[in-house]
């Protein structure tokens, strides 16, 4: 079926996360035929238009300018023409001012539709392996003590999956208060998702946050982070010591050190990373690995 971006319209468009072949059919056609590009970051977003050989004007759209560019965009919209949203990455509105041009849309009687793609939230959700059929998202925690240490409070008694976003520069701060606020609950740090370096580390908060700090208290990770914090419901779930062994077998072959093992088979199965290398240990003795 065709697609026609028609005048007077905003489209809040979503835009890959990390891999540029993550764009859909619909969002490409809906940039090329659009009056008007709204980006968080122009430069960002400009390389995604290079990439996809679209040449449109853009308007910085921000935090910062949300007051001068409101007005502005509104006015394209009355004048016929179809703007564009898109944040930097993944859907506008999670985490960015979004919203508030939506609503100054809804208020002036303008049509505002979306193009659905990539979301740093879902996948991380399908990445963790962790229950969600019920999830609270709360993006950025506060920087104000008091207010984090109320909101860690709020997140120690939820009975939904948690998901975060997390700087890779606070992720130190965050491993330390995760593992002073909530050391038992299962949680899966995905980073750099749909990129060339994505990773996930999965398993018991004091134990990530143990093998994740360095004797400085300072965290190596780098790149976009987003974590999963399972549910006050869901205990470190622990296997049975035959099925360990099975599965340390099973994986011997594919690592080179056994703190490698240990890392990777407490990934997969959340038992914590010195349980699962006292273990290995206790195998080698026995010469069953």
């Amino acid at each position: 079926m065709e697609f026609e971006v028609t005048g007077g319209i905003l489209y809040i468009v979503g835009t890959p996360i990390g891999n540029l072949e993550d764009i859909t059919y619909r969002s490409v056609k809906t940039l090329k035929s659009a009056d008007i590009i709204a980006a968080e970051d122009t430069r960002r977003t400009r390389k995604l238009l290079t990439h996809l050989g679209v040449a449109k004007p853009m308007i910085a759209y921000h935090d910062h300018n949300a007051a001068k560019a409101i007005p502005q965009l509104l006015e394209h919209i009355e004048q016929g023409d179809a703007v564009a949203l898109v944040t930097d990455g993944g859907m506008p509105c999670i985490s960015d001012p979004g919203y508030t041009l939506i609503a100054k849309c809804r208020e002036a009687g303008f049509p505002v539709t979306v193009v659905p793609g990539p979301s740093a939230v879902t996948s991380a959700l399908a990445l963790a392996g962790i229950p969600s059929e019920r999830f609270c998202f709360e993006g950025y925690l506060p920087r104000q003590k008091s207010e984090r240490t109320r909101r860690w409070a709020m997140i120690a008694a939820e009975s939904r999956a948690v998901v975060i976003y997390e700087a890779p520069h606070r992720m130190n701060i965050f491993l330390q208060e995760i593992a002073r606020h909530i050391p038992d609950r299962i949680i899966c740090i995905c980073r750099e998702i749909t990129k060339l370096h994505e990773e996930t580390i999965r398993g018991r908060a004091a134990d990530i946050a143990s093998d994740l700090l360095d004797e400085n208290g300072s965290c190596s990770l780098k790149g976009e982070i987003t974590i999963v914090i399972a549910s006050e419901n869901m205990k470190s779930q622990l296997l049975e010591t035959s099925e360990m062994d099975s599965i340390i077998q099973k994986l011997a072959m594919t690592e080179k050190t056994h703190r490698d093992l240990a890392k990777k088979v407490s990934n997969q199965t959340a038992v914590p990373f010195r349980k699962v290398y006292k273990r290995i240990l206790e195998l080698i003795k026995m010469k069953r690995l």
